[in-house]
């Protein structure tokens, strides 16, 4: 009922916004288009610049969906493998013999995983915005692989926290596969997208504790030896197949923010040359013209600076020839007396 719910409401949803869109336009008798249609070109346009399908596709690869899906389905199915036999591993593992506290220690085994994976979360995040979805959800199903198979044969109830513990550290599945699924389809779809994953989620979270269920204490030579080994072998031959279909499929390197922008700016400097080039020309060809102009410029300059120097200089050459004529009247006086 949980797989059908998650599959189906997406479904549900998208029926009902269509049928209130169409309810919109039939309400707008002049058939007016709406008003953020002239926004719609720059969303695809953005949409196309991050790397994600856009509306605009008329078809694109469900491929990278089906990889992200799968990957989901072997994290959960690791997450809920241990429940049926949790409390039988605590009585192996000789930690109690009264059968009421095994779901103590038990309680322990199914919470390291979920306990590694808060201790880890926001740093996945971060390295998925940083290098690549792809790196860490990769990373996340090799910590499926080997610590599945080191929970499955270890030998001491410790050593399973551990190896626990530590799957659930190196596991940014859940929230790194949601965060890629825009990247993966168009927008029109992501809501049916989120479904699948989700749906994936629970069917491996269903399938999970019926293999282990199943599978515990079975398998070739001395099950009683490791008699948990074989349903983990299991979850860790799916981790593989995840890996190969995500290494082959998902996206690698994600155009973050930095390479978004640093790809427009290739253009803009293209743009800025082009406008440099056009300036240049428009600066020779005003020069051209200023040199055309420049011997009127020249001689109104020239007489403009000669009525200045004119105007500075008659005021200081009034000033000598008055000191020149108070100079020269006492030698006429001295010429007089040497006369006499």
């Amino acid at each position: 009922s949980s797989v059908l719910f998650t599959i189906t409401m997406p479904v549900y949803v998208e029926l009902v916004a269509s049928r209130d869109s169409d309810e919109t336009k039939s309400d707008d008798p002049e058939g007016r288009p709406p008003s953020d249609d002239s926004n719609a070109g720059n969303d695809d346009d953005d949409d196309a610049a991050a790397g994600a399908p856009t509306e605009k596709s008329s078809s694109y690869s469900r491929v990278p969906l089906a990889a992200v899906c799968f990957a989901m389905f072997v994290n959960a199915f690791a997450l809920m493998s241990p429940a049926p036999y949790a409390g039988f591993m605590v009585l192996h593992f000789g930690l109690t013999e009264d059968p009421a506290r095994t779901g103590y220690y038990a309680g322990w085994v199914m919470t390291a995983f979920m306990v590694g994976r808060v201790a880890s979360s926001f740093t996945c995040g971060a390295l998925s915005d940083r290098i690549s979805r792809k790196f860490v959800i990769r990373t996340g199903l090799w910590s499926c692989v080997v610590f599945q198979v080191a929970f499955g044969a270890a030998p001491t109830y410790a050593l399973a926290l551990l190896a626990r513990l530590f799957m659930g550290l190196f596991n940014g599945i859940a929230g790194v596969a949601k965060a890629a699924l825009p990247e993966l389809v168009p927008p029109s779809e992501q809501q049916l997208a989120m479904g699948w994953v989700t749906a994936i989620w629970n069917l491996g979270m269903i399938c999970g504790p019926a293999a282990g269920g199943l599978l515990a204490g079975r398998g070739a030579g001395n099950p009683k030896a490791l008699p948990y080994l074989l349903p983990n072998v299991v979850g860790a031959v799916l981790a593989v197949i995840a890996v190969v279909g995500v290494e082959r499929f998902l996206p690698g390197r994600r155009k973050t923010s930095a390479s978004r922008d640093s790809s427009p700016n290739t253009e803009d400097d293209d743009d800025d040359d082009g406008h440099g080039d056009t300036a240049a020309l428009a600066s020779s060809s005003s020069s051209e013209h200023d040199d055309d102009r420049a011997p009127v410029a020249d001689e109104s300059s020239s007489s403009s600076r000669t009525n200045d120097d004119a105007e500075v200089r008659n005021p200081m050459m009034i000033a000598a020839d008055r000191e020149d004529s108070s100079s020269s009247e006492p030698l006429e006086a001295d010429d007089d007396d040497d006369d006499d």
